[in-house]
């Protein structure tokens, strides 16, 4: 007998294996694009500013524990940072928080953050060559 319920379930799942293969199947570059309030009224620049850290870690850990494509070994990360897009200089993913801290000392009112997710290869050492006399 096929009820109204067991034919939305029906639908659902199928939904659901839906997402997973396309989920798997297009590894694509993320990013993180965003400007972030640093002075906001009737509220503290502190949280603010320990939020906008707190965001920026939970990106980077969450792209860092996915997948990486065949063939590449972790994920590396290019950053921007900024007043405005148009200002953004490049720095790495470990300066944000100094970066961040920065513009809150120097009273900027938003920040732009451009993080984006690509995948990369252990480089190769050289290898060692010993010298016997």
């Amino acid at each position: 007998m096929c009820t109204k319920q067991s034919l939305n379930k029906e639908a659902f799942k199928g939904e659901i294996k839906y997402n997973k293969k396309l989920k798997n199947k297009h590894p694509k570059r993320q990013s993180l694009k965003k400007i972030f309030l640093i002075q906001e009224e009737n509220k503290n620049s502190d949280r603010l500013v320990e939020s906008i850290k707190h965001e920026i870690r939970k990106y980077l850990k969450r792209e860092r524990a996915k997948k990486t494509p065949e063939g590449f070994h972790y994920w590396d990360f290019d950053c921007k940072f900024g007043q405005t897009s148009e200002t953004a200089h490049v720095i790495h993913h470990a300066d944000f928080t100094a970066e961040i801290d920065k513009a809150h000392s120097e009273k900027w009112s938003e920040c732009y953050v451009e993080i984006i997710a690509k995948p990369a290869k252990k480089p190769v050492a050289p290898a060692k060559v010993e010298e016997t006399k």
